[in-house]
């Protein structure tokens, strides 16, 4: 049997997180895969695998990150990624839709976990809603509207009037 290569350490938030390769393809898959089997064993709800200086995962890591989350799941914990999102478009698309990673776009809000995710911890985004812009000929009329993250937001429900 191969040493285990990676480091898990423990956050305050009570998480174990596991630090990943550089990259993390056919060659190193089985270790990416015990340190975090290891991990998820040692008990916390939370395992974090740090992707976030990894640059290549391939079909054979993102089979290893499924594999852990399943595992981790039928042992009642949860598996988050902290990988930019580029890593983490092509890590969901590998995945397929029947396996809901948990993608988050650094350390800091995997260790917040989902609300910091949901609140939009990375700033405001933008969306496409309907309505009157300058457009080209054959398309729809778009315009950008920017929403703000959800602590900057009003509340729900109708705006208040003025008496």
């Amino acid at each position: 049997m191969h040493p285990i290569p990676y480091s898990v350490w423990w956050a305050p938030q009570g998480a174990a997180v596991v630090t990943m390769p550089a990259e993390i393809d056919l060659a190193n898959c089985d270790q990416v895969h015990a340190a975090l089997v290891r991990a998820v064993e040692s008990g916390p709800a939370v395992v974090i695998a740090d992707l976030t200086g990894t640059s290549y995962c391939g079909y054979a890591g993102t089979a290893t990150l499924v594999n852990v989350h399943v595992r981790a799941a039928e042992s009642g914990g949860r598996l988050r990624l902290a990988v930019p999102a580029l890593q983490a478009r092509l890590i969901r698309k590998i995945a397929g839709t029947r396996h809901s990673l948990d993608c988050y776009p650094d350390l800091t809000a995997a260790l917040a976990g989902p609300r910091a995710r949901d609140q939009g911890a990375a700033g405001p985004r933008l969306t496409l809603v309907p309505g009157q812009a300058v457009r080209s000929p054959g398309s729809p009329v778009l315009r950008l509207r920017i929403v703000p993250p959800a602590s900057q937001a009003p509340p729900p429900g109708p705006s208040p009037t003025s008496a």
